[in-house]
């Protein structure tokens, strides 16, 4: 007998806008969504938002996360959330990304960090009616290109492939393929490492995120506002969810305020 759940893939630009989030959140649970991959769940205040959340959601709900160990404000930040009525944890492992060695002038003007930022995953394997459903959040550099980002990505092909076998697999979150010309380009770099048996989840979705909510603490959000008193905007297609041996039922992105991202919501069949 297959079961029917629903994924969110989420980067909430670090719970800058805690209460729109959190509602946010609650209208998706409302909506029925059993999974949460979060990004950006770091603690930028002493109320962390994931703890919140847990507390909302009530005891029918379990969560864990993967925060930085040098910088927890800026760095990993990625988090799971997860119906436990209906998904039983078998396994949770917590990986470190291979990590840059220096920020270029540009990269510290987009993003206001000098120091190289530490990227992880969360790899969470479930029992459902018998059958394993493997589901890794992940948050990729935004800095040095291309190149550094399918670093990231064999890397983490290399360890899962070491694992064993799930028979359904789920990898999403913030992929930060933020150049427009090489978007695709880099969505099928992604796939051939991960494996031609994976695909894409969205594959016409043009864009995830909207400068417009870029965090005002960064330096370049001060030229921002400038281009958008313009008529300027900047959409980016930024965030993914890629299946293999799933059914999958329905794609949508919801269009909410709290965040720079919009979350993705799949429904699918195991």
């Amino acid at each position: 007998m297959s079961a029917k759940l629903k994924l969110a893939s989420y980067n909430i630009q670090d719970g800058l806008y805690e209460d729109l989030i959190v509602d946010n959140i609650h209208k998706m649970v409302s909506d029925g969504v059993d999974i949460f991959c979060l990004q950006e769940t770091r603690i930028i205040k002493s109320d962390f938002i994931v703890e919140r959340l847990k507390k909302e959601l009530g005891n029918g709900w379990r969560g864990e996360y993967f925060l930085g160990i040098d910088n927890p404000r800026t760095e990993i930040g990625v988090t799971i959330l997860w119906k436990s009525t209906k998904l039983n944890l078998q396994e949770l492992e917590k990986i470190f990304l291979p990590k840059l060695n220096y920020v270029s002038l540009y990269d510290y003007f987009i993003t206001s960090f000098f120091k190289p930022a530490q990227r992880g995953a969360m790899i969470a394997t479930f029992s459902i009616n018998g059958v394993l459903l493997r589901i890794t959040n992940l948050h990729l550099d935004f800095k040095n290109g291309t190149a550094r980002r399918m670093n990231q990505v064999e890397y983490l092909t290399y360890h899962l492939n070491k694992k064993p076998t799930a028979h359904h697999e789920i990898i999403g979150g913030d992929f930060n393929t933020h150049i427009p010309k090489v978007t695709l380009k880099e969505r099928n770099w992604i796939i051939s490492l991960l494996g031609n048996e994976f695909v894409d989840a969205f594959p016409n979705l043009e864009w995830t995120f909207d400068g417009a909510s870029i965090d005002p603490k960064r330096v370049f959000s001060g030229l921002q506002k400038i281009l958008l008193s313009l008529g300027i905007r900047f959409y980016r297609k930024l965030d993914y969810i890629f299946l293999k041996n799933i059914k999958l039922t329905d794609a949508k992105m919801e269009n909410f305020k709290g965040s720079d991202h919009y979350p993705l919501i799949i429904t699918f069949e195991v």
